[in-house]
């Protein structure tokens, strides 16, 4: 006995799926363009010459900037990750992303929905129902007028065999990770950005009480430009930056994490937002081969249809549709190979441009450390000049006390000693702008949680 099922589809319907089966398994366009994919640096490669050497400690903090212990900078960089107009941007773009995401995961999820029509019609007695256009009643008809009602679910569904929408998805997916990782890029830049120029801003006013009268004037006017660009990088209206008040410089030694290999790739957010274009792209390159085999789609509707909407709530206006489809590419002109072309190239691209990057960041950490190793020995040496220095002027501070010496001379003799300590200050400035560019070469806390594929 037939099932239900066999009844329903009926015999030729059952051909036309063994048809559908039967393409699936030997049918599809031919892949002609696609090239191998470009392979990306390995984790091992990555890392330092085994002669640059600090002091170990770890990676940098997510709030690095507290280390400093200095209240101004911790509010200055606090509201620049709230109002800076580039972090609203890219903020704004992670948002976009993620809508994106949902769009294309839901597209290609099951289509349920509720179906209803009327159709007011008047049926030609020349056309296919010229028997409907004149109204006989001993055939059933009371024609050319005929009111025409639908109503039920109808519902649709794209079966996914070849992995092309599940590859789409993961690839937008992909995109959101890369946003998330740019903001959190533009997040290190500010604060990077600011404690450089803050930093700026407190050499000068140690520098001030050290200068003669002649070259204060300069060192105002290079205040208020320091001023004017802290106040673009958080954010901040003319009037609205708070005055920044002189404080004590802190000290901190310069450190590195104990091991600078793979764990890179996941505290660098650029790096970290590459890596997640990469990957989104060989997803598009996979959606993309995937098109150049067959496609199969169900669609259905349950529901009731009728001429006379007197009718419609009869269990005879009762109508079931089963709609299995099948789309095969056959000839294309070439589209679906220069689809799968161009999405291997740019594919490509992006490996290449991550491969540099990859090679950018460690060449970034080398010479930031390199840089922080030969301030820390010219400062020492420079501690020994100071203090020499600072012997000549105290003894002809004693000896114009004394009477030994004039004013003109004990002045003349603290001259050396005032440079040398601008140089201490200019070194003290040079460590500290290199121990916050290698804090932004270490991705500056930021440590990547990627939104779940």
């Amino acid at each position: 006995m037939k099932s239900a099922m066999t009844s329903f589809l009926g015999e030729p319907f059952r051909w036309i799926l063994a048809g559908f089966a039967l393409l699936s398994l030997c049918g599809c366009a031919l892949v002609r363009n696609d090239t191998a994919p470009l392979a990306a640096l390995p984790a091992g490669s990555i890392g330092l010459a085994d002669d640059i050497e600090l002091v170990r400690d770890a990676w940098p903090d997510a709030s690095w900037w507290h280390r400093y212990r200095d209240p101004q900078l911790d509010a200055l960089v606090a509201r620049a990750l709230q109002d800076a107009p580039s972090l609203v941007v890219a903020r704004e773009r992670v948002v976009a992303s993620a809508a994106q995401a949902e769009l294309v995961g839901a597209s290609s999820g099951l289509l349920v929905g509720l179906k209803a029509s009327v159709d007011r019609e008047s049926v030609s007695e020349n056309g296919f129902l010229g028997a409907y256009g004149r109204k006989l009643p001993l055939l059933g008809t009371d024609g050319p007028w005929y009111t025409q009602a639908t109503a039920g679910l109808s519902g649709a569904y794209e079966f996914d065999f070849w992995g092309k929408d599940r590859a789409k998805t993961q690839a937008a997916l992909g995109v959101v990770n890369a946003r998330r990782a740019e903001a959190a890029q533009v997040e290190l830049l500010l604060a990077t950005g600011i404690a450089h120029v803050y930093f700026d801003l407190q050499l000068l006013h140690e520098k001030a009480l050290l200068e003669v009268d002649a070259q204060l004037v300069a060192v105002e006017s290079r205040r208020r430009c320091l001023r004017e660009a802290l106040r673009a990088l958080v954010g901040a209206g003319a009037g609205d930056l708070p005055e920044i008040a002189p404080v004590p410089l802190q000290e901190q030694p310069a450190a590195l994490p104990p091991h600078l290999g793979f764990e890179l790739l996941a505290h660098r957010p650029d790096l970290q937002a590459m890596s997640w274009y990469v990957q989104a792209s060989l997803d598009r390159v996979t959606a993309a081969r995937a098109a150049f085999y067959p496609s199969f789609d169900l669609r259905a509707f349950a529901g009731l249809d009728t001429l006379h909407t007197n009718e419609l709530w009869r269990r005879s206006s009762r109508q079931l549709n089963l709609v299995p489809g099948m789309s095969l590419p056959l000839f294309d002109s070439g589209r679906l190979n220069a689809n799968l072309a161009t999405a291997r190239g740019q594919s490509n691209a992006l490996v290449a441009q991550y491969n540099e990057m990859v090679f950018q960041a460690v060449k970034e950490v080398a010479q930031r450390s390199i840089e922080i190793e030969g301030l820390r020995r010219r400062a020492e040496v420079h501690a020994g000049q100071i203090q020499a220095a600072e012997k000549v002027a105290r003894s002809a501070e004693a000896c114009l006390k004394r009477g030994l010496t004039d004013l003109v001379a004990a002045r003349e003799a603290t001259l050396p000693w005032l440079h040398e300590r601008l140089v201490s200050l200019e070194l003290r400035g040079a460590g500290l702008h290199a121990e916050v560019a290698l804090l932004a070469a270490l991705g500056g806390g930021y440590d990547a949680v990627p939104e779940k594929r």
